[in-house]
């Protein structure tokens, strides 16, 4: 039901406006993959570039990746090692403790990379007239990108979506004029190293004729124990693409096939993999959903994606003279110009289209690219960094309406849980489970590592139980906190439990780093580890405060609770406060080796954690304000996540004005033309998604906070956002919040009330008990 407070704010402002906020649009095709549009189903996924002389689309699976779980399944170290580096640790050799860190525990670098599924071109035959009147889009509503153009007087249009409900890729293309539809399909797939990894076959059956590229992942250029590994296998794959005509004839030339004088041809494209022994079956599905009307298959997939989309709508205003530039022509005005709020409505959008394109139960989790990758050879094998990258992907995934999509990461958990504890077993010696800074689709969990600033963290798996807990805290799905979320967390417990050393009172974590950072050491040398870096202690803290809070919600008080509950009080917080007024990164104040290091993981307890907050720990919170301040001063927060990063930091400070400023600055300086962002910015072009996410996650935060006990509406509204309306958000206990705001005020909420109590409100930094503004449901 659409309220009235929303039908005033829709009539009046221009229709045209408001759909720019969920489209992004160009004149022109795609010169390169970062301009190409990408659609998906949570499994599946493509890069579409609207050529109209040879159409590219990009193919890709998600379970595309090269390898085995037991290459690099068997941990190495002992306890005995352990205790070897903690050692060091207390003789304050810590350059020599990183070193036996790896060496004792690494099994040093592994490239094994999910990969592209492969290729589908089109080579149009009636080229040697230019193409004009040409729009290529992608609508965020409907989850369709199409692609129109005119030549010699006949207009052509081609539509692609990935149907979730329809497990397929399905494309429509149409000639509405004199002219036919006239070109060649075909199938193909990168080489590996100059390797063939497929083969096509054509065929007809049931009046459909087909391409089939089946074959088998390899990594000609892999590399296990730092030493190279020439043709690693990985899973075996199989395309097939089913094309039917209306007038004219399709017809098998060779590999491919040939459509001549059709007026509209349909293709279906679907993909499967033998990823945990799945046997490989792609006929039965062609033959069913091809038999069905296209419109019917357009209509499972708008009807499952607007189910997902629609929940969630932000509108800031945007001057309908925007609406008439391109998305290349508005980034690159906003480079120049100091605003586009529309822009930054639209940004908000695409981070929730790219979650539920990339991450349904169909599928897997959300990797560095999400979904889409072009690569043989991906940056970082396209993998799980559990330090900041797979975390960000879901920031947005509760607060803004879509719970679901964190699923696969559950599943994926549980596997990652079942390996840790071998991991924990092995070479610990200790309960539960624990995993690594980063994994993969296999889920491993060693240390895999060259350096122990990057690779000797162990947090990887208390980390991702924030969401775990998170998840519930939103949903109230006490079936999933028993038989999913509780054994999660005790089972991280355990290991934590076991892994820390009682120094004078105090429970220590170490050997310990702090991400991909590191400090000089007595002796001005470059060193990593420690004893009790304050993100660890933080994380420790939070597994087991959250533990116990899914015990009580389970009614369960048992030996493990009671030791959880003997070590809370005697475990060292994570939390201090140096002699400049920042919080301590590490055991004591170090000189830093890079001051403007970009991740920030000190902060992890002001956020993505909830323990430092403006109410309980004001002193707490100034320290965080200050070491946030004092990284930008000296150039943090300048790759795609880092920046992202702050954007939640700021807004969790109440500081919208800044906030918005990093929001305005991931659009000028890292929002390559396709809205994707670039890691390192736009001049060195490489697409990582967690920042879309993390964007995302951010202008929900200006709007809506809910972590400290209080629903706080509108706690970080930015001076550049004077008008607007949200609906759709959510706070934790399950509700709902719609709001519209005035000339930079509140104008009116309603909150529908979830399963879980509702807590008290605070509007724009002012606690209320009952307010006319506000209903209630």
């Amino acid at each position: 039901m659409i309220r009235p407070y929303i039908l005033v704010i829709l009539c009046c402002l221009s229709t045209g406006s408001l759909h720019a906020q969920h489209q992004l649009w160009y004149r022109q095709p795609a010169g390169d993959w970062n301009e190409a549009l990408p659609v998906g189903n949570g499994r599946m996924g493509a890069m579409v570039f609207g050529n109209p002389d040879r159409e590219r689309i990009q193919l890709n699976e998600d379970s595309m990746w090269a390898g085995e779980l037991k290459d690099v399944k068997s941990s190495i170290g002992t306890p005995t090692d352990l205790a070897a580096v903690r050692r060091l640790i207390d003789e304050d050799r810590l350059e020599e403790a990183d070193q036996e860190l790896v060496r004792r525990f690494s099994l040093g670098g592994v490239t094994r990379s999910h990969q592209t599924l492969g290729e589908l071109y089109f080579e149009w035959k009636n080229t040697g007239t230019p193409f004009t009147d040409y729009r290529r889009q992608l609508d965020l509503e409907t989850g369709i990108t199409t692609t129109t153009w005119n030549r010699s007087g006949t207009t052509f249009t081609q539509e692609v979506f990935c149907s979730n409900p329809d497990e397929a890729l399905f494309i429509k293309l149409t000639a509405a004029g004199a002219e036919t539809l006239n070109f060649d399909i075909q199938l193909d797939r990168p080489l590996d190293q100059g390797v063939v990894t497929h083969e096509v076959r054509a065929s007809e059956k049931d009046n459909a004729k087909s391409l089939t590229m089946s074959g088998q992942v390899t990594q000609e250029q892999a590399k296990l124990h730092d030493k190279p590994v020439k043709g690693m296998k990985g899973v075996r794959f199989a395309v097939q693409l089913d094309a039917l005509s209306r007038g004219g004839a399709i017809r098998i030339l060779e590999q491919r096939l040939q459509v001549e004088g059709a007026r509209t041809v349909y293709l279906q494209l679907m993909a499967r993999t033998d990823f945990g022994g799945r046997k490989i079956d792609l006929t039965a599905d062609g033959s069913k959903s091809l038999a069905m009307n296209f419109e019917t298959l357009r209509a499972h997939h708008t009807r499952d994606h607007a189910r997902l989309y629609n929940r969630c709508r932000l509108d800031l205003g945007s001057p309908p003279e925007l609406a008439e530039l391109s998305t290349d022509q508005r980034l690159a005005r906003l480079r120049k110009e100091n605003s586009d709020p529309g822009l930054e409505a639209l940004l908000f959008h695409y981070g929730r289209y790219l979650l539920i394109a990339c991450s349904r139960t169909n599928g897997n989790p959300a990797n560095l690219q999400g979904l889409w990758n072009p690569h043989i050879k991906a940056p970082w094998n396209n993998d799980y960094h559990l330090n900041i990258n797979l975390q960000m992907n879901y920031w947005p995934a509760d607060v803004t309406n879509l719970s679901e999509t964190q699923k696969p990461v559950f599943v994926w958990m549980q596997r990652l849980a079942e390996n840790g504890a071998v991991t924990a077993r092995e070479q610990y010696g200790m309960r539960g489970w624990m995993a690594h800074h980063a994994s993969e689709l296999r889920a491993q969990t060693v240390m895999k590592s060259a350096q122990a600033y990057w690779g000797g963290w162990i947090h990887g798996g208390g980390w991702m139980c924030q969401h775990v807990w998170t998840y519930y805290d939103y949903t109230r799905d006490r079936k999933f906190l028993a038989e999913t979320g509780y054994p999660l967390l005790s089972g991280q417990a355990r290991f934590y439990l076991d892994w820390l050393v009682e120094k004078d009172g105090i429970l220590i974590s170490y050997p310990e780093t702090s991400p991909e950072n590191s400090f000089l050491s007595a002796d001005g040398k470059r060193a990593a580890t420690c004893a009790g870096a304050a993100m660890g202690q933080q994380i420790i803290t939070e597994v087991f405060t959250n533990t116990l809070a899914a015990a009580r919600e389970l009614g369960i008080e048992d030996s493990l609770t009671g030791e959880i509950k003997a070590a809370l009080p005697r475990l060292d917080s994570g939390q201090h406060i140096g002699p400049d007024g920042r919080l301590l990164e590490w055991d004591q104040p170090r000189e830093e080796s890079e001051p403007g290091h970009r991740h920030l993981s000190h902060l992890y307890g002001f956020h993505p954690g909830i323990s430092i907050t403006q109410e309980k720990n004001p002193e707490l919170l100034a320290a965080a304000r200050k070491s946030i301040d004092d990284r930008e001063k000296h150039g943090s927060v300048g790759v795609g996540w880092s920046r992202a990063w702050a954007v939640n930091i700021y807004a969790r400070l109440r500081e919208g004005n800044t906030a918005r400023h990093h929001l305005r600055e991931i659009l000028r300086t890292q929002t390559l033309a396709n809205g994707f962002n670039s890691v390192f910015g736009t001049k060195r072009p490489l697409f990582q998604i967690e920042a879309n996410f993390g964007a995302t996650a951010g202008v929900a935060e200006m709007l809506v906070q809910s972590h400290d006990g209080l629903i706080h509406l509108l706690p970080a509204l930015p001076e550049a956002w004077p008008d607007g309306s949200v609906t759709g958000l959510r706070a934790r206990g399950g509700h709902t919040i719609d709001l519209q705001w005035k000339d930079g005020n509140l104008a009116s909420a309603t909150i529908t009330k979830g399963s879980g109590p509702l807590l008290p409100v605070s509007i724009q930094g002012t606690r209320v008990h009952e307010n006319p503004r506000i209903t209630v449901k």
